[in-house]
């Protein structure tokens, strides 16, 4: 008995909480949040496609996140719109069809986070095409590095700041389109080979290429196998980029309006001839720009 006393003693000398000295610290309380609702938008997707995430809450004081696909996505609220929250969830393009969980995690200062799941579907993908192309001086080119480059540059938290609704993207150069979002390229008879991660747009060299939205610029660079490069930040995780560029007329840093002009098209980098890669990321995943570009979100 006299042992079980001692260690009990040593517990409370030791413990959490010695209310003699400094009281005792409250446990945090669980949140509640009456009023939630949250939609997606749509509510199947085909990989490399996305739906937008809406939340709508009048609690004070709440952080919201998602997590699904391997992706914790924070939900940012809008300017202007008290009480509404706004993200993105994007599907890999590799992603199997099937129903997958998603968790909308909320939190407030003090409380244990509030948790609820619902079911989203990944729907079977149209069949990509696959092209073979002829690339002079491949194995010269460092893609994987450059390709390093940027990613680190998307994953920088410049995304995570709450801005106007992201709506309808203008395009940003007037052109014909020579390659679409998905499609399986195989390069100098099996050197390299990757899903086409942009939309390709043919113009003839020198046309001004314009920003699609506001937003701000977060990479300038004359890579050797993307050619000149621009990436522009629009927040909530969305980065678009500009490849094979003639000239570039933006810095890092730079403020952009919606139809500020950033360039020219060319054909610097690994390229077949004057056009731009126009590609979108959200949470650091490509996909389709048509989403943005026809509003499908």
């Amino acid at each position: 008995m006299s042992e079980k006393r001692f260690t009990l003693k040593a517990w409370l000398l030791t413990g959490v909480c010695v209310c003699a000295l400094c009281g005792c610290a409250q446990l945090p309380r669980q949140t509640t949040v009456p009023d939630l609702c949250w939609q997606l938008t749509p509510e199947a997707v085909e990989p490399g496609h996305l739906a937008r995430v809406s939340i709508h809450s009048q609690t004070p004081g709440l952080v919201f996140s998602l997590q699904g696909l391997q992706q914790n996505i924070p939900l940012l609220p809008l300017v202007n719109a008290r009480g509404q929250y706004e993200g993105f969830l994007a599907v890999p393009i590799k992603t199997r069809p099937g129903t997958l969980s998603l968790t909308l995690t909320a939190r407030a200062a003090d409380a244990l986070p509030f948790h609820q799941v619902r079911s989203f579907m990944v729907k079977p993908r149209s069949p990509f095409k696959t092209v073979r192309l002829w690339i002079k001086h491949m194995s010269i080119y460092d893609f994987a590095g450059e390709s390093r480059v940027m990613a680190g540059t998307r994953q920088q938290d410049t995304s995570k700041e709450p801005g106007p609704r992201l709506e309808k993207f203008a395009w940003p150069v007037r052109g014909r389109v020579s390659e679409v979002f998905g499609v399986k390229r195989i390069y100098n008879q099996g050197v390299k080979s990757w899903y086409h991660g942009g939309l390709d747009i043919a113009a003839p060299g020198g046309t001004p290429i314009a920003a699609p939205r506001e937003g701000t610029v977060i990479l300038t660079e004359p890579f050797e196998a993307h050619g000149n490069t621009v990436m522009i930040d629009h927040g909530y995780g969305v980065v678009s980029t500009y490849l094979h560029m003639k000239q570039i007329y933006v810095t890092p840093g730079q403020e952009l309006a919606a139809g500020d002009i950033i360039g020219e098209v060319g054909t610097t980098g690994a390229s077949t001839g004057n056009h731009v890669h126009f590609q979108i990321n959200v949470n650091g995943i490509k996909v389709d720009p048509v989403d943005f570009l026809e509003g499908r979100i």
